[in-house]
């Protein structure tokens, strides 16, 4: 009888190779963190760098996994599609960012107007001056100054005559005006009236003239009066 005949023992089988792909586990463990800042405002800006290095490692794992060099393909894989999600949410986000300052612009735009500027150019008040009262003969009063007198009996006397002129008005009032002429007539004189014009200026000095006169008797007393007053 013969005994039966079983094969030698092989031993166990040799456990499978853990999975050789550095680059893909990094890519991954990039992209999630980019993905994870990109949707984060302002925080997002660093997700920019995180993802593009993600996509890179992936990248890289996939090219080893085709090669034969690597194992890990569901992970490249994973890391390359998170990287991708990431980028797009960085795309979005500067999108909408500029969108959102563009829209800030133009409603200040349009709220507030350019006007053009607006020249301003002074103005002195108006002044008013009240003009000077004018003057006036009444303002004047005037007598006569004999100088020298003779008489002759009854063909009557040689005088000679001055006037004395008085002007009521201020000085200010004359002066505003010039000079004034002042016209006078004097009476008693028996040939007829003698008419006489005196100069003054400021009210307190006249430019005078004398005058010889002829009358009738030594009763007689010639007098003065002021005709007319004109003033430049």
């Amino acid at each position: 009888m013969t005994a039966p005949h079983f094969p030698p023992a092989s031993g166990y089988p040799a456990p499978p190779a853990p999975p050789k792909n550095g680059f893909g586990v990094t890519g991954f463990v990039v992209g999630v963190v980019g993905a994870v800042f990109a949707v984060i405002p302002i925080v997002g800006i660093v997700a920019w760098p995180l993802v593009i290095l993600g996509l890179v490692f992936s990248g890289i794992a996939i090219a080893r996994v085709w090669n034969g060099t690597a194992t890990n393909k569901g992970l490249s894989i994973a890391g390359l599609v998170v990287s991708a999600v990431g980028l797009a949410l960085c795309i979005v986000w500067v999108a909408a960012f500029n969108k959102a300052v563009e829209d800030t612009q133009n409603t200040l735009s349009n709220q507030s107007p350019t006007t053009p500027a607006s020249t301003y150019r002074y103005q002195a008040p108006s002044t008013t001056t009240t003009p000077p009262k004018p003057v006036e003969k009444g303002d004047f009063t005037i007598g006569l100054k004999t100088v020298s007198k003779q008489c002759f009996g009854s063909y009557g006397c040689n005088l000679v005559v001055e006037p004395t002129i008085t002007y009521a008005g201020t000085e200010t009032q004359m002066t505003s005006y010039g000079t004034c002429s002042i016209t006078y007539t004097i009476t008693g004189n028996k040939d007829g009236e003698v008419v006489e014009t005196a100069y003054g200026a400021g009210g307190t000095q006249f430019t005078i003239s004398r005058t010889v006169i002829t009358t009738a008797n030594s009763k007689v007393n010639p007098e003065a009066s002021v005709t007319s007053v004109s003033c430049s």
